[in-house]
């Protein structure tokens, strides 16, 4: 009698648990303010403007070339103060652009890394920061902050080191709703092999790839980690790098993981609601004129699915 009572029991317990496991849904957020993120087509480097409610940040600011234009690409964003600056690390293609912010622009709070670099544009960065009335930050491993909404988390570094600048790189992840973004800036595959044992959860929805797609960065145990369904590539066209590596999109191929390009798609806008984003390409015909073309194309991503849209026609795509 006890043995049917206890096999009735386990019959009972185990039917009440796959029904949750078949009627649990992932919840869903509504009315949360749009979070845009424009990965900004600056040559050969990394630019990212955030946007969130009424509160911005920015993570590096592309080389020099581009600064005139990455200054315009901000200035008409029409916005009465910076909130956060992040400047990744000390390479040239990364930080020359934050200077002219830094001396146009109120900014209230600067996350640079805490070591030195002797070059001239480090000097013209740190002169100016020194200038401004921001305040400076160096943060490490498990600080956060919120941008409205958004969650904004530092995986990387855990300490700073003179001499070294890829591995410096300050590593953000920006969680908004169900929705996720990570930027890894410069970081190497030896960050990335510490980051996948730091217990921290890389998932993310869009993954900017480090090193501009180089093959020093984006291991496949870092991309199996992040999982992303699109991986974002800032670069210069016809850059003496070759970047990206053949490598490196062969894996995102391998992945099928969608991929979209500075130099090949121009700025990449995304919008996104906490439960799915689109995002919108334009590429500029002069990166003097600032004049845009008229062709876009846009994509809906949901955990399951990312519905690419051209002119009026849309293409749905399945991503498992």
């Amino acid at each position: 009698m006890k043995i049917k009572f206890k096999n009735l029991l386990i019959t009972i317990l185990f039917s009440i648990l796959i029904f949750l496991l078949i009627n649990t849904k992932e919840s869903t957020y509504e009315n949360l303010d749009e979070l845009e993120i424009n990965y900004i087509d600056v040559g050969q480097g990394n630019a990212v403007f955030v946007r969130n409610k009424d509160k911005s940040l920015l993570i590096d600011g592309g080389n020099r070339s581009s600064s005139s234009y990455y200054y315009n690409f901000i200035k008409n964003k029409n916005l009465k103060k910076i909130d956060y600056m992040i400047a990744s690390h000390y390479d040239e293609d990364h930080i020359s652009g934050l200077i002219s912010i830094l001396e146009n622009f109120e900014v209230i709070n600067v996350l640079a890394p805490a070591y030195k670099k002797e070059t001239k544009i480090y000097n013209s960065f740190k002169r100016s920061l020194s200038n401004s009335n921001a305040k400076v930050i160096n943060p490490k491993q498990g600080d956060k902050f919120y941008l409205g909404d958004a969650k904004v988390e530092i995986f990387w570094p855990k300490a700073y080191k003179n001499g070294v600048d890829n591995d410096n790189s300050i590593v953000v992840k920006i969680s908004y709703g169900n929705m996720s973004f990570m930027f890894p800036a410069d970081a190497s595959k030896n960050v990335e092999d510490q980051l996948i044992y730091s217990g921290y959860n890389l998932k993310s929805d869009v993954l900017m790839l480090g090193h501009h797609g180089s093959k020093y960065s984006t291991s496949k145990e870092f991309l199996k980690e992040v999982n992303p369904k699109l991986a974002i590539i800032s670069v210069g066209k016809n850059n003496r790098y070759k970047h990206p590596s053949t490598e490196v999109l062969k894996l995102l191929n391998k992945e099928n993981i969608k991929i979209l390009r500075t130099d090949l798609d121009g700025n990449i806008t995304i919008k996104c609601d906490g439960n799915k984003i689109k995002i919108n390409t334009k590429k500029s015909k002069s990166r003097k004129s600032y004049r845009f073309s008229k062709l876009a194309f846009y994509f809906y991503i949901t955990p399951a699915i990312i519905f690419a849209k051209l002119s009026e026609s849309p293409l749905p795509v399945t991503i498992t």
